[in-house]
């Protein structure tokens, strides 16, 4: 999707993480967490290679943003270590040049619990756009847990993502953030229709959702211009410095 020539791979905590540098850049970083099962390995990357998501970095490059992709485990399911990854990330690619120093999110699925974690921490994020995201392992619990063969195999990703041991900790884990999403940011979650609606959001909207969270639900047909739609939405969070 882009000239080689516009890519920086480089490792960070033994992971690796590809920059792709615009053409006209507009001064601010956008960092892009994938769902599960994507990976960025050394001169390779999962979205680089997909129709749909490498017309996304397409757009965000169009737009002037200085993409960072990565990934820091397959299955990380927001482990600790995957967010001090991040951390640690961000403070590379931010030395790298000169770029604003409050940061967009974009994240697909499993990659949203590694972006509420950051704004949990106080990083300086301007915005964030969630593409399906899974908005706590609670919800993913409760939903693999109905199908056995795949929460035998989910349960064990996460213990090893979080180095638990026992089904306590387990369980412990699953539900330490059950009611915690972050909301001092502008965000906008969107949903594809033709999945199912997520218990925990319609928990989430009957409570009230606050006004920095925008929810959009999409049709199938508009995913390949979520892209767009993100890019887009970043511009609105860019008038102040």
């Amino acid at each position: 999707m882009t000239h080689k020539q516009q890519l920086e791979w480089f490792d960070v905590e033994e992971s690796w993480h590809v920059l792709l540098f615009p053409e006209k850049p507009n001064g601010f970083l956008l960092f892009v967490f994938g769902d599960a099962g994507h990976t960025v390995g050394d001169h390779q990357a999962t979205w680089l290679e997909h129709p749909t998501r490498s017309l996304w970095l397409e757009w965000f490059a169009k737009m002037g943003y200085t993409i960072c992709l990565t990934q820091p485990h397959p299955k990380h399911w927001g482990s600790e270590h995957a967010t001090k990854t991040i951390k640690r990330l961000i403070h590379v690619v931010t030395k790298k040049g000169i770029f604003n120093q409050r940061v967009h999110l974009f994240a697909e699925g499993m990659g949203a619990l590694l972006g509420f974690d950051l704004l949990r921490n106080g990083f300086p994020v301007r915005s964030a756009f969630f593409v399906n995201p899974i908005l706590s392992l609670e919800e993913k619990f409760q939903r693999e847990q109905r199908h056995v063969f795949f929460f035998k195999q989910w349960k064990k990703d996460v213990m090893e993502a979080h180095d638990l041991h026992d089904d306590e900790t387990f369980q412990q884990v699953v539900e330490a953030k059950e009611d915690d999403i972050p909301h001092h940011v502008p965000m906008r979650w969107w949903f594809s229709s033709h999945q199912p609606v997520s218990p925990y959001l319609q928990k989430l909207q009957a409570k009230g959702l606050p006004p920095s969270i925008t929810v959009t639900l999409g049709v199938p047909e508009l995913f390949p211009h979520v892209g767009e739609r993100a890019a887009r939405w970043f511009a609105l969070y860019e008038k102040e410095l």
